[in-house]
């Protein structure tokens, strides 16, 4: 066995190179937080938690319902659920699914992952609005009413 003095240098070339390799996905991160610090520590789950504490019954999180359950004292119906009830061939009733909603809902928010289900179950909320405290999510508001005349 060789010691490490007799280690051949090309073998420590190659430790040093995969050492500096994997690091760099820790220096992208380090460096997005040093560009944006009030980001470093907020989370979806954390912003959702906040906007939910500010703003009882009126937003809907398909993702997020532990958030909204921590903030307001409720749990609604959420994506994954409505995901299981399909895939084990269950119906889901658009008017049950709605009785565990806010009532007083005026938004769905979501960020990043689409929540198709939810979607499909909330056809009228198709209206994108922008929320100062939710940057970067996709709100969606009721569709305006038409007045008849």
């Amino acid at each position: 066995m060789l010691t490490v003095a007799q280690k051949p240098p090309w073998l420590w070339a190659g430790v040093y190179c995969s050492i500096a390799i994997m690091s760099i996905p820790g220096l992208i991160t380090t460096a997005k937080a040093v560009a944006a610090p009030q980001n470093r520590m907020q989370s979806l789950n954390s912003t959702a938690f906040n906007y939910a504490r500010n703003h009882p019954g009126m937003i809907y999180f398909p993702w997020h319902p532990l958030s909204v359950y921590l903030a307001e004292g409720h749990l609604y119906s959420y994506e994954t659920g409505l995901f299981d009830r399909v895939a084990a061939g269950i119906q889901v009733d658009p008017k049950d699914f709605r009785r565990t909603l806010p009532s007083g809902m005026k938004y769905v928010a979501y960020k990043d992952i689409l929540p198709p289900l939810t979607l499909k179950m909330l056809p009228e909320f198709d209206t994108q609005v922008s929320i100062a405290e939710l940057p970067g999510w996709t709100v969606l508001a009721r569709r305006p009413e038409r007045l008849e005349q």
